[in-house]
């Protein structure tokens, strides 16, 4: 008996969201999506892939068989504080004309860290300071 491909991948999450750190190590893992699809055989096989990688700056990568997003360069978050990437599962059914797609957003949010040196300016006696995100009353 043949398994028909009669189901869609789905994922365990309608989307999902995160939030790192700047200072995280290239090759640090951010989040795992997972999906499932009830099929059988190739036709419940799910790879992943990220469908925007150039609106994120490829600053990401997936693995496609885990769905374990990972960074791939050092993120700032000076330069961007936000990414919202663009998750597919595609069943591996033997037929490509019949291959079902899931998708998902994740938003990754990327935490301050102090990685700006805080100014100390003297001019006549007034002081200066810079502090990064200040919250000033």
């Amino acid at each position: 008996m043949v398994d028909v491909n009669d189901h869609g991948p789905k994922f365990e999450q309608d989307s999902y969201s995160v939030s790192i750190r700047e200072g995280i190590s290239v090759g640090s893992t951010v989040l795992s999506v997972r999906a499932t699809d009830q099929d059988s055989g190739k036709n419940g096989e799910l790879v992943y892939s990220i469908v925007n990688p150039h609106e994120t700056e490829d600053a990401f990568r997936i693995e496609p068989h885990s769905g374990v997003i990972t960074t791939k360069f050092p993120l700032d978050r000076e330069s961007r504080e936000e990414y919202i990437l663009l998750v597919e599962a595609t069943d591996l059914s033997p037929s490509q004309v019949e291959r079902k797609v899931a998708s998902v957003s994740v938003k990754i949010q990327v935490l301050d860290e102090n990685d700006n040196v805080s100014v100390f300016l003297c001019s006549k006696g007034v002081f200066l300071f810079h502090f990064e995100n200040a919250n000033l009353i």
